[in-house]
């Protein structure tokens, strides 16, 4: 069995998963749609908090202490980097620009897949939960409170986004610039079709 709460998981397609959970950094892998699962220990003692995967081969594991582990091929080899930051969430626009986000508005951006990160603040003091990127411009993130910001330059500066929720928002995931979701505590659920300018 798993001990601790599984507090990311990640598919790349029906098949090949990931999961891990907060209390180890112990990651588990399927590649039989979730029927089973192996354990792969990292070998830090870390709490697993975000899982993502650009491709097939590229991913990489966050966890609690701030390490990120990267991959470049699908998971047989994992190589573990400082990033600053305790991410709760990874997103990539490619198999080498990504962005992490954690506590008060903490960001960690790296442009060589993993093996680097600069760190930032993102003008919005609250914990993001979770980040979505179109391209390499155009980004969300949700948080505390109900908080849901916007990106137009790659991160570099932030817009917040008034959803008048009080709760935390652990999900968000635009489909284009316009069509957009949010998802949070007590079932709470938005939906925007301007980009983010009405929920």
């Amino acid at each position: 069995g798993v001990s601790g709460t599984i507090q990311a998981m990640f598919f790349h397609d029906t098949l090949n998963g990931w999961a891990g959970t907060s209390s180890t950094t112990t990651l588990l892998h399927t590649v039989d749609g979730g029927l089973n699962w192996l354990p792969i220990p990292l070998g830090v003692n870390q709490g697993i908090q975000a899982i993502h995967f650009f491709d097939a081969q590229h991913g990489w594991i966050g966890c609690s202490g701030g390490t990120v582990f990267t991959t470049t091929n699908g998971g047989l080899e994992w190589s573990a980097v400082t990033s600053g930051i305790s991410p709760y969430a990874i997103d990539a626009v490619s198999a080498t620009e990504l962005l992490a986000v954690g506590e008060c508005g903490s960001l960690a951006a790296s442009i060589d897949g993993g093996n680097s990160w600069l760190n930032a603040r993102g003008g919005v003091m609250a914990t993001w939960q979770d980040v979505s990127f179109l391209d390499d411009q155009h980004g969300w993130v949700c948080g505390g409170n109900g908080m849901i910001a916007t990106t137009t330059d790659g991160g570099n500066t932030w817009t917040e986004q008034n959803t008048t929720e009080q709760w935390t928002l652990f999900g968000v995931h635009f489909i284009d610039e316009l069509d957009g979701w949010a998802c949070g505590q007590y079932g709470a659920l938005w939906h925007t079709t301007d980009g983010g300018a009405t929920w």
